[in-house]
């Protein structure tokens, strides 16, 4: 009896370290995804839905499984149900009105009660002198990181709050423009 009690430790080990391979193999890279240039293929996903805020002056494209509402001045594009695929279930984007600029963003966002969850990357990624886009990654306490797109703009700036492992955010991301 002796010898199988021996192996249920080693048969764990095997069983976890064979999980974890799988598990890194079929996740994505995030960092491939977000500098990932190509044109959205719109032939894998349904028709694609545009959105106008005049409030909020932006226009962008989206498609199923998102839905798109307005309150309050802030947008949300977000899935309707529980989505497995993803660690958080599935996630919203937000893009919200921001009456400071980029530093006071920052600051903002560091003050927050939990010292966890932080600014830990900033880049511009957009300038033409008339707007400025930069993205902002920040940590959270569950180890997912969050990104922001801050957009200084004359007529009023706005932050972009998406997660970039997911496709259905980098199509409204990739897609989105100012409109006057």
């Amino acid at each position: 009896m002796k010898p199988i009690k021996a192996l249920i430790p080693i048969i764990g080990i095997v069983v976890l370290g064979v999980g974890y391979f799988i598990y890194t193999n079929n996740s994505i890279d995030k960092q491939d995804a977000i500098t990932d240039n190509q044109p959205i293929n719109t032939e894998a996903s349904s028709t694609l839905k545009t959105y106008k805020s005049e409030n909020l002056g932006v226009e962008f494209q989206y498609s199923d499984p998102l839905v798109v509402s307005e309150k309050n001045g802030t947008i949300f594009a977000g899935e309707q149900r529980y989505n497995p695929k993803y660690a958080e279930g599935g996630s919203g984007l937000f893009i919200k009105p921001f009456s400071g600029d980029i530093e006071a963003f920052i600051q903002e966002y560091n003050k927050e009660d939990l010292p966890y969850e932080k600014i830990t990357g900033r880049e511009k990624i957009f300038d033409n002198g008339q707007i400025t886009k930069e993205h902002l990654t920040a940590s959270t306490g569950l180890g997912i990181d969050i990104d922001f797109i801050f957009v200084t703009r004359k007529n009023g700036n706005y932050v972009i709050d998406y997660n970039r492992i997911n496709p259905e955010h980098l199509e409204v991301v990739n897609t989105i423009k100012d409109i006057e």
